[in-house]
């Protein structure tokens, strides 16, 4: 396949937890997928259900602040699995079935760092996420200052090392 060439020519254009997740994917069989499939199907069919009653799901954002970053992690990132499944957790349902979302700022923690959360609507209500959004930051509930611990220029600065 081209993915099969491409990645065997030159992975190195992947990042290593990219390279690792693309590795394990590669050892999936298609009983696998239509397994994946089935549950994803399962799970649309749930949130269709909740849809009937709600216009918008209202979340964390992630389900922990910002990690510290780790010195050194700059030219190829870092992978924490154990972290990432803690700060994807609220992510993964829209994600896994495909509904749209929008996050939305929520103040910060006792650190100063951001915390936001996120809305959800149903296939195609994306107008619904963008008034609420829009209401919430008219209401100023959605305004916040640039956070103490800000690292956007340190991390710019890395990135461009």
């Amino acid at each position: 396949s081209d993915y099969d060439s491409h990645y065997t020519q030159d992975s190195s254009q992947f990042l290593p937890d990219n390279e690792a997740l693309l590795g394990i994917t590669r050892q999936l069989s298609s009983l696998d997928l239509f397994a994946a499939m089935k549950v994803r199907a399962w799970a649309l069919r749930e949130l269709e259900r909740v849809f009937q009653d709600v216009d918008v799901i209202a979340l964390p954002t992630t389900g922990m602040t910002a990690p510290a970053i780790s010195k050194g992690c700059g030219r190829f990132g870092e992978t924490n699995a154990r972290q990432g499944s803690v700060i994807m957790r609220f992510a993964f349902p829209a994600n896994f079935v495909g509904l749209p979302t929008i996050t939305i700022p929520a103040g910060v923690d006792t650190l100063g760092l951001p915390i936001g959360f996120q809305l959800i609507a149903w296939h195609w209500r994306e107008h619904l996420l963008l008034r609420v959004a829009n209401e919430l930051e008219a209401a100023g509930l959605s305004e916040q200052a640039r956070p103490q611990a800000y690292f956007g220029d340190e991390i710019r600065g890395i990135l461009n090392a």
